[in-house]
């Protein structure tokens, strides 16, 4: 490594997601972010050469880090789930000089960002009681993006417990019959098994339209990108693509009220992820709140569960600062 300034109060902080990675310098001691820079996953052939990208830009060698990754957490070798990528944790030690290194799961830093955010880092989805308090109980977020994250947070004497799996994994449950049809469809394609993130992420954007167009007998339908078909469809240019990011919005209220009743997230279910603020402009228009409440026996107590959409920037970083700050000694 490059001789950089040395500071032993800063911590390099990361968001590793299957898209971009975003870096950031911690300050304990101040309790802030700064240096903030995102990174093109496709640009580099593995992290560390992206690592090594942001120290040169920033002048700096922090002597600790904390990174936030999409993928599960083990003790041998961290993978990626939507990316190729693998490191271990004394492979990364010994090659950036780095006295600790934390490495958590992305949603679980975005989790432990919860609390912290402010009023106007966050918008009300649907009919509840807007004027409530959304931090005494539990709490809990899903993120499609490239994939799909899940994660709860508890309260405990004066701590938050993040608890954080790979909850987007989970079996699609189809709603009704047109969704059972189209899980057909999608199970010609992708096998017997259809998680929640096949239909909830980018990818799963492209394949939900593909099916409906196949379920509307479109028989050459376009090669359209997640980015096109939320283009076209909030532009009302393409009637699948409309129709495509309108179920999207349903589906995602079915799996976020499933995952408030798992966590008994009684002080509100945020979402994150780069999607769905792009659709933002019919969020609220859509059957999302309906189907989050649509419960069964337990409907009356949906209606008073919050639904956020987390607009803050970074907030994932922020979560890893937290993360910090609750578990150095």
């Amino acid at each position: 490594m490059q001789n950089y300034n040395h500071q032993n109060n800063l911590w390099l902080i990361g968001d590793i997601g299957g898209t971009a990675t975003r870096l950031g310098l911690a300050n304990l001691e101040k309790k802030t972010v700064k240096q903030i820079k995102v990174f093109n996953n496709q640009e580099y052939l593995k992290l560390d050469q992206i690592i090594k990208n942001y120290l040169q830009k920033i002048n700096q060698n922090p002597i600790y880090a904390c990174l936030a990754v999409a993928g599960p957490i083990n003790k041998e070798i961290i993978k990626l789930t939507n990316h190729s990528w693998t490191f271990t944790i004394e492979e990364y030690k010994s090659l950036f000089g780095w006295t600790r290194l934390f490495v958590i799961n992305d949603f679980h830093a975005l989790a432990l960002s919860l609390p912290d955010l402010k009023q106007e880092q966050y918008l009300p989805i649907g009919d509840f009681d807007k004027n409530r308090t959304p931090l005494h109980g539990n709490l809990a977020v899903i993120g499609p993006g490239t994939g799909l994250g899940i994660a709860g947070l508890i309260p405990y004497k004066n701590h938050w417990i993040a608890i954080a799996g790979e909850g987007g994994h989970i079996a699609f449950a189809p709603y009704n019959n047109k969704e059972i049809a189209l899980l057909n469809i999608l199970r010609e394609h992708h096998g017997s098994y259809i998680s929640y993130e096949k239909l909830l992420s980018g990818y799963g954007l492209e394949s939900l339209y593909l099916a409906l167009s196949k379920l509307h007998h479109y028989s050459n339908p376009s090669s359209l990108t997640a980015q096109e078909i939320t283009h076209n469809g909030l532009n009302q240019t393409c009637k699948i693509c409309h129709e495509t990011i309108y179920l999207f919005c349903a589906i995602l209220g079915s799996i976020a009220g499933d995952v408030a009743l798992m966590f008994n997230a009684s002080q509100g279910v945020y979402i994150g992820g780069g999607i769905i603020e792009k659709l933002l402009p019919i969020l609220d228009k859509s059957d999302f709140r309906q189907r989050f409440n649509d419960k069964g026996i337990h409907s009356n107590l949906m209606k008073n569960i919050p639904t956020y959409v987390i607009t803050a920037s970074y907030p994932a970083l922020f979560g890893s600062l937290r993360y910090i700050q609750d578990n150095i000694s």
